[in-house]
C-alpha cells in the first residue's frame, strides 16, 4: 500500500492554483502532486462562465490517468470540494464553457481530514 497512515489528522497544505481566466472550450491542467502524505483533496473553485472540474487520478509520475472524479460548475456558484486520494498521483483540471471568462479562481490543498 502506498498511503502513509501515520499522518496528522487536521493537515491541511496548500498545493496550488490558478486565477489565469480561460477561454472559450479551453481545459487548465494543474501539475501532478504526490498524495502519499493526504488522504483528501480539498478546494475550491470560482468562474464566472460555466464548466467541468475534475480530479484526475494516476499510478504514476507522468501524465498516465486511470481515473477521475468529475462534478459540472455552474457559473458564479461557490464551489467547495473534497475528493478522497484514490491512487498515487492527482491533479485537478478545469473545462470551460462555450463562453470565454472574465474571471476564475481555482485553489487546491492536501488533506488529511
Amino acid at each position: 500500500m502506498f498511503f502513509n497512515f501515520d499522518r496528522k489528522i487536521g493537515l491541511k497544505r496548500f498545493l496550488d492554483s490558478t486565477e489565469t481566466p480561460l477561454i472559450a472550450s479551453a481545459t487548465y491542467t494543474g501539475p501532478l502532486h504526490f498524495g502519499e502524505d493526504y488522504n483528501y483533496v480539498t478546494g475550491l473553485c470560482l468562474a464566472d462562465q460555466d464548466g467541468l472540474l475534475s480530479v484526475e487520478f494516476s499510478p504514476n509520475n507522468v501524465p498516465d490517468i486511470i481515473g477521475a472524479t468529475t462534478t459540472e460548475y455552474f457559473a458564479n456558484d461557490p464551489l467547495n470540494f473534497k475528493v478522497p486520494i484514490t491512487a498515487p498521483y492527482f491533479r485537478i483540471k478545469f473545462t470551460n464553457g462555450t463562453v470565454a471568462q472574465a474571471s476564475f479562481k481555482l485553489y487546491w490543498y492536501g488533506a488529511v481530514l
